[in-house]
């Protein structure tokens, strides 16, 4: 399992095996697909939080979303 963490109102996590963030609006009883990284965006490493800004550092590089992970640019 992926690391987990606390963000607006839901928790969420790393999937390793399939490279996605997962979230869960009920405190983990049931998750759901939020973003699936692809090969070009490396594998998912970590995520953090900086004010309502999402971190995903990845194998490829550092990954900023400002829509709660939907979508993520690169950070250069």
């Amino acid at each position: 399992m992926g690391q987990l963490l606390s963000f607006q109102q839901e928790l969420l996590r790393i999937q390793p095996t399939t490279n996605r963030i997962e979230y869960s609006k009920n405190q983990g009883r049931t998750w759901a697909t939020r973003c699936h990284f692809t090969t070009q965006m490396g594998v998912l490493q970590d995520l953090a939080v900086q004010g309502t800004t999402l971190l995903a550092m990845t194998t490829k590089g550092l990954y900023v979303s400002t829509n709660q992970g939907r979508t993520f640019t690169k950070r250069n």
